[in-house]
């Protein structure tokens, strides 16, 4: 007891003799304990056997102990120097672990652990913190948290603000993990001295620096709330990425130089490998987005196109294009939606959109939307589409194809066939994201979508499905059976419009 009290509160300089004697006193008592419970043994269950009255007996114990006893003494010498806690840790392995372990490491998690457990393992601290910095860059909040009440416990955070257990004592414990979520915005005191200083900060540089008087009792209470002694900043690029808070060493003892040199080197691998794993994510959210984006414009637009899109390679700011339109509208829609249910409506509907968008995707044309029922494309924007008169024709024949399949099944289900009207007509029209800075889309601007809108209706003057301008057909590549309709007026234009019927 007299040892422990010098030990404990360092009363003289004798610490390392005293835990050595100790060492050995444990040693030695492991090793007796460990031949008095093996002659048990053979007592008990090999019964009358004399193997351990035999002069072989100890001399194979002594050989087999002497194999042994370096691991032997070695893990007793760890046990007292923790009962201590003056376990000393080698600077050079500890600095070469720890960029060992920051380099392999790109999960916040993990490094939160890790940062936490060399502290823990290298300084013996009674309480700690890993705190980072919010994706929105206001605040810092709490990756994990380290404290030894009872027993050691490890309260990790996860991904900054989702909590995770390390051990089933904090499940019964909400209480003590909700002390988890500490939350300081990057305005307050103490996070604009560790900006400003871009170094380790004390509890009692705080106290004793004259500049600091009239914010020393918020900054105080900061490390009051952190349970913290020590803060080291993780500091990357200049910027503070988060930092680390340390609370006292269980020995009593202050941070040396060295401890304070070991922890900044923690602190700098630690920034970096926060800032890969923030990079990481970032980068895997916005592969999950684009994912996303192709998996949706993909539906609309074939592979190529959406890829051009996605890489930047088609601009969506507006440009003069020559392009071809496409307009297709439902016939007596109105009335089998008044006498259908709603269910059938939108299932008939989109049956209907499904088949037309597919002929249209597979003539390289884009649906740029569908407005109630009735459908707008075209062909040669976003991407410039060589003789895109003649494909939108052909998806114009395809559409009616595959209006008839969907009739089939329709009438099979006992519903009357659905009838539609095409319009196509080719110019010029300006091309470009449209809307407002909640909403945009790519739409078509310009004379030549309106007057393929006007052309669409003419098919109920004439009673037929699909009618192509003049300047369409003047710009197909193929021949394809037309037949030459009336010249008329439509709606907006003053000149009368050439239009002819797809045979």
């Amino acid at each position: 007891f007299v040892g422990y009290s010098i030990v404990k509160h360092d009363l003289f300089d004798i610490d390392a003799i005293i835990k050595r004697t100790y060492g050995y006193l444990l040693t030695t008592g492991a090793i007796a304990t460990m031949y008095g419970l093996l002659v048990l043994f053979s007592n008990l269950v090999l019964g009358g056997y004399q193997f351990a009255k035999s002069p072989a007996f100890p001399l194979l114990f002594i050989l087999f102990m002497v194999l042994l006893f370096s691991r032997i003494r070695d893990k007793m010498q760890s046990v007292v120097d923790r009962a201590f806690y003056r376990l000393e840790y080698n600077y050079q392995e500890t600095v070469q672990k720890i960029s060992e372990k920051m380099r392999s490491l790109l999960n916040l998690d993990q490094i939160g652990h890790s940062i936490m457990a060399i502290a823990n393992e290298t300084m013996f601290i009674d309480s700690g913190c890993v705190m980072l910095r919010s994706q929105d860059k206001q605040n810092y909040e709490c990756l994990i948290q380290f404290e030894e009440k009872d027993n050691l416990l490890m309260k990790d955070v996860g991904p900054i603000g989702k909590k995770t257990s390390f051990s089933s004592e904090e499940e019964k414990r909400e209480d003590s993990a909700d002390a988890c979520l500490v939350t300081m915005g990057a305005n307050e005191a103490l996070l604009q001295k560790l900006i400003q200083k871009k170094g380790v900060i004390t509890l009692y540089d705080i106290q004793e620096d004259p500049l600091l008087e009239n914010e020393l009792e918020s900054i105080k209470q900061e490390f009051d709330r952190l349970d913290a002694v020590l803060i080291v900043p993780l500091i990357y690029e200049e910027q503070l990425t988060g930092f680390l808070a340390l609370g006292s060493k269980k020995s009593g003892k202050f941070y040396r130089k060295e401890d304070i040199n070991l922890l900044t080197i923690l602190a700098n691998q630690s920034a970096v490998a926060v800032e890969n794993a923030f990079m990481l994510e970032e980068i895997i959210e916005k592969e999950r987005a684009k994912a996303k984006l192709m998996d949706v414009f993909g539906k609309y637009v074939t592979d190529e196109i959406r890829d051009q899109i996605l890489q930047g390679k088609i601009p969506l700011d507006g440009e003069t294009k020559d392009v071809t339109v496409l307009f297709a509208d439902l016939r007596g829609f109105t009335t089998l939606a008044e006498s259908t249910p709603p269910k059938d409506v939108v299932r008939i509907i989109n049956s209907y959109f499904s088949g037309m968008a597919k002929a249209i995707r597979e003539n390289q044309g884009l649906v740029l939307q569908f407005i109630g029922d009735e459908i707008e494309a075209v062909f040669g924007a976003p991407v410039q589409l060589e003789d895109h008169p003649t494909h939108a024709v052909k998806a114009a024949y395809e559409m009616r194809k595959q209006l008839e399949a969907v009739n089939e099944k329709l009438q099979e289900q006992g519903y009357q066939p659905l009838r539609h009207g095409i319009g196509v007509h080719t110019g010029k029209v300006v091309a470009a994201n449209i809307g407002s800075e909640d909403r945009l889309s790519y739409a078509l601007v310009g004379d030549t979508v309106n007057v393929a809108s006007r052309i669409q209706g003419l098919n109920k003057k004439f009673g037929t499905d699909i009618l192509i301008s003049v300047t369409t057909r003047n710009r197909l590549s193929c021949d394809i059976d037309l037949e030459k309709l009336p010249a008329t007026t439509v709606k907006g234009k003053k000149e009368m419009v050439e239009v002819f019927n797809v045979s």
